[in-house]
């Protein structure tokens, strides 16, 4: 078995890993939450698959590597290469990410860089098309309380609410709920609703939704 100190390999081979990871484990998780009490950094699973370490649920790893599309890896690789949609998104981050995808071999210390590069590339993308009624497991990561509007004599409560979904994609819900509830944030729900709009925030890619339905999930995406 390498040591992580050993760790010398081309970047496809960290950004493969890093799918085989995301796929096992239904989500991928950032670096800088790798004290969350029941999930392992992504990057540091990453690393682990590279150099022969063991890690849990070994099925579900070699299942995930073995449905990998050879596309989806260059994909990602030519994502983290490309100049950012964005300009104002020409980051450290990003230019750190360009220099360890161009290399002909990475060590330890561009896992973190390049494995993160699966999340950005996940945020790429939008989800369905306009008019779509589209079903999907997600996460609240926002709920913020809007100022309330009168309609017909009514006062109407608004909240917005963006939401990943468990291969990354971003939604944002402009919710008018009559009973007044929505999930709360950190909530894991299923939501159905319709595409109303595709737009961009920076380099992230957002799909609006509307006449949503939702129920809580209980395993986490």
């Amino acid at each position: 078995m390498r040591t992580l100190a050993e760790l010398d390999v081309p970047p496809l081979a960290v950004i493969r890993a890093a799918l085989t990871i995301t796929a096992a484990r239904g989500h991928f998780h950032p670096f800088d939450q790798q004290n969350h009490p029941t999930r392992t950094a992504t990057a540091i699973e990453t690393e682990t698959l590279l150099t022969g370490g063991h890690l849990p649920d070994a099925a579900a790893l070699a299942r995930a590597a073995s449905e990998l599309p050879p596309a989806t890896v260059t994909a990602v690789h030519a994502w983290a290469l490309a100049e950012p949609r964005d300009p104002r998104m020409t980051t450290p981050y990003r230019l750190r990410l360009a220099r360890a995808a161009a290399a002909e071999r990475v060590g330890s210390r561009d896992v973190p860089t390049l494995a993160a590069a699966i999340d950005g590339w996940q945020r790429s993308h939008h989800m369905g098309s306009v008019g779509e009624r589209l079903t999907t497991v997600a996460e609240v990561t926002l709920c913020l309380p809007q100022e309330p509007r009168t309609y017909r004599g009514r006062s109407q409560v608004r909240y917005l609410l963006r939401l990943r979904s468990t291969r990354g994609r971003v939604l944002i819900w402009p919710a008018r709920p009559r009973s007044g509830a929505v999930p709360a944030t950190g909530a894991a729900i299923t939501i159905t609703g319709t595409v109303a709009a595709h737009d961009w925030y920076g380099d992230t890619a957002q799909t609006y939704i509307t006449r949503c339905t939702w129920e809580n999930t209980p395993t986490h995406p």
